[in-house]
């Protein structure tokens, strides 16, 4: 339901325009009538509708003035004006203030319900677009997330696939998405700073502001960020006590051929790399900027995110097969990881499959 406000100094109209508003199976609701512009201003502030039905002559403040103090208590809130014929001339001044339309007294139903209809639209359209916009973040930080991984640990082949991935995702020719690669390269780079910031402890100098002189060709901007990771691979590499770096490495190996094994413990991954406990530990974290136990946790997590996209897959064989023989267990690590249950996951990715949660 989309929230309305109503601001009218005549008892009568507003009544009038309750009802109308609130025709049957309408999507608006009327949830605040003002008397002046300094009710409605304070049901604005507090509410934040998202539209408002103003008279443009109130007492305390008029319609402009409403709309003007609003702008920036609301900046989403939609408005329309209701003014007499003698205010014509006032009420078009108002539509230079962004307002969405005007009606003139006495309102005609069927004139508010085409301004109605032309709201609903609008707000329609921009739920759609912010939906869009967080998948589409969600998206670009997990995607973020890899690609810093594959980074801290030097792997040009898969930091190669990778970008070469995202440059198809992003130069798509899906309607809307035209001409928005650069602004969602940004948004990957904030990402992947705020992750090799976290793997780095603050050591590694991260992208700053070069991503602001990419071009806008979306082409030119797959080799441009190569560039950009390239250099970024050559300032870790140099930072590194390579010694140190291969053994993590070998054991990083070891952890991915038996992440399954539910008792594979940090013990067993310092026996492997010949040193203590204490400074594998240690070492480890060093090395990958997250603790072996996490390391441990995304690793399987992620392999179960992929077993997930097998729409034949019960999520409870899922949950064996990278690790976990308590399935209510798998289910609180994975939705505390993602934000969403593994079933969940499974239906944003359009699969439906047998589940046991």
């Amino acid at each position: 339901m989309y929230r309305v406000v109503v601001a009218d100094d005549e008892m009568l109209i507003k009544r009038t325009l309750k009802k109308l508003i609130e025709y049957e199976n309408s999507p608006f609701t009327v949830i605040g009538e003002a008397e002046d512009g300094g009710e409605a201003l304070e049901w604005i502030s507090v509410h934040r509708p998202e539209l408002v039905i103003t008279d443009i002559r109130m007492p305390v403040l008029d319609g402009l003035e409403l709309i003007s103090e609003a702008r920036s208590r609301a900046p989403e809130t939609i408005f329309v004006i209701i003014s007499g014929h003698d205010d014509f001339s006032y009420a078009q001044q108002a539509l230079r203030f962004g307002v969405a339309d005007y009606l003139l007294k006495p309102i005609k139903p069927d004139q508010l319900r085409e301004v109605l209809d032309k709201v609903e639209a609008s707000l329609d359209q921009i739920n759609r677009s912010e939906l869009e916009r967080r998948d589409r973040l969600w998206f670009i930080k997990s995607r973020a997330e890899v690609l810093a991984e594959a980074l801290w640990l030097l792997n040009g082949e898969s930091l190669s696939g990778l970008l070469d991935d995202l440059h198809r995702e992003f130069s798509s020719s899906t309607p809307g998405l035209e001409g928005r690669a650069k602004g969602f390269w940004l948004d990957l780079l904030s990402f992947v700073n705020g992750a090799l910031e976290e793997k780095s402890s603050g050591t590694i100098l991260l992208f700053g502001d070069k991503g602001a002189d990419l071009s806008e060709d979306p082409d030119a901007l797959r080799g441009e960020i190569e560039s950009l990771f390239t250099r970024k691979a050559d300032e870790i590499r140099q930072s590194r006590n390579w010694q140190s770096h291969h053994n993590m490495k070998r054991t990083a190996d070891f952890l991915k051929e038996n992440y399954s094994n539910e008792k594979l413990s940090l013990q067993d991954a310092a026996d492997y790399a010949g040193i203590s406990p204490s400074y594998f530990s240690r070492m480890f974290k060093e090395e990958f900027g997250i603790s072996f136990i996490h390391y441990l946790t995304r690793l399987r997590m992620e392999r179960a995110c992929e077993l997930l996209r097998d729409p034949l897959a019960k999520t409870y064989e899922i949950a064996y097969a990278v690790g976990y023989q308590d399935y209510p267990h798998f289910a609180k690590v994975f939705k505390k990881l993602y934000g969403v249950s593994p079933s969940y996951y499974r239906k944003a990715m359009g699969l439906d499959a047998p589940s046991s949660d």
